[in-house]
């Protein structure tokens, strides 16, 4: 067999759109053959373990041991199987390129494709060549799934973060004074966003660093059956993580019972979008620092909760009817308004004479 293999129309899907593309089986020469059949699954999964120290009585006595806690949970999305084409009577298929075109519908309500260190939500779409007396012939592809967003008003909006710290411990140097401003908190993977920093140093000590980073904050949630007691409880758990996934630091120079204003530039990379389920929420928060030079009780914060992800496409405006003119005297008259004529009497309206009318000659 030369190729038999999954060919999707395009590289990323979202939510209420079909998932198309096509089955590809090239051969040869002739074959035998059942059906061809595709299916596309969707769900994720969190899980983790969890070891407590217990305590036991052994003939009287207390022993300590380690019990492990398995916490997991499921998130159903869709599975669905179609058939692309079954045998009806010779079951042959002859040779040559052969295509099968497929098209599955995503839920409305699909997450986004992510990976996690405690969890995941997957798609794939799997197709399989069915053929007797001989192994099956499978093709299996990931599905990369994203989200639209529908940004708020306020997110689209410039914000505003101040932090005030009187730096030094025992003994004190004076206070500094941060204000970083943002366009707006609704951003894209690929855009570059500005970031306006304005310190006023009333210290006696410089500022030396301003640094910013992007974290990833995800979470996840799962539950495990215990039953320590007569009737089975649900314990609910969940974990979060904190990954850093851009990061930026650069030297400067506030001289003390000065001011200053700086711009930076952070560049979004690729990433899953912001969103939310029943089982896993990921978020994303700027971070923006400044460092006196202090020992201890340096570094000035603030902090931006981000949303990161593609707007959703705004739907297209229908043709309104053209607007009445505004008629002036020098244009012609509008037809629809003209007074019908008068048949009644004679002229223009008059029924024309006839031919032989035409070309008698009146006699004096």
């Amino acid at each position: 067999m030369d190729r038999f293999g999954i060919v999707f129309d395009r590289g990323t899907f979202f939510p209420g759109e079909p998932v198309s593309g096509k089955v590809v089986l090239k051969i040869g020469k002739e074959i035998s053959a059942h059906n061809i059949k595709i299916s596309i699954h969707g769900a994720g999964r969190t899980e983790w373990k969890e070891v407590i120290r217990n305590t036991r009585y052994v003939d009287g006595k207390p022993e300590w041991y380690d019990e492990t806690l398995c916490y997991s949970a499921d998130l159903k999305i869709l599975s669905r199987e179609e058939m692309l084409w079954k045998a009806k009577t010779v079951s042959k298929i002859p040779a040559g390129h052969h295509v099968f075109p497929f098209s599955f519908r995503l839920p409305s309500s699909s997450p986004p494709s992510f990976e996690g260190k405690h969890g995941h939500i997957r798609y794939g779409v799997e197709a399989e060549l069915d053929r007797p007396w001989r192994f099956n012939q499978v093709d299996r592809r990931d599905i990369k799934v994203s989200s639209y967003l529908s940004p708020s008003p306020l997110s689209n909006s410039p914000a505003t973060k101040k932090d005030v710290k009187e730096i030094g411990v025992m003994f004190k140097k004076g206070v500094v004074k941060m204000k970083v401003t943002i366009p707006k908190q609704f951003v894209s993977p690929g855009e570059e966003v500005p970031i306006t920093i304005s310190v006023d140093n009333e210290s006696s000590r410089p500022a030396r660093r301003i640094r910013w980073e992007l974290q990833q904050q995800s979470h996840f949630h799962a539950s495990r059956d215990s039953s320590l007691r007569k009737k089975s409880t649900h314990h609910e758990q969940h974990r979060d993580k904190i990954k850093t996934v851009a990061e930026f630091s650069r030297r400067t120079e506030v001289p003390p019972y000065t001011k200053s204003e700086k711009e930076m530039v952070i560049k979004i990379p690729a990433l899953p979008p912001t969103f939310q389920s029943t089982i896993i929420k990921n978020e994303y928060v700027l971070v923006v620092k400044l460092d006196t030079e202090t020992s201890l009780n340096n570094t000035l914060r603030c902090e931006f909760a981000l949303v990161i992800g593609k707007a959703r496409p705004r739907p297209s405006a229908v043709p309104s009817a053209p607007a009445l003119v505004d008629r002036s005297d020098s244009m012609p008259p509008d037809y629809s308004s003209l007074m019908p004529l008068d048949h009644s009497g004679a002229g223009p309206s008059e029924v024309p004479p006839s031919y032989e009318d035409s070309i008698s000659v009146t006699k004096m």
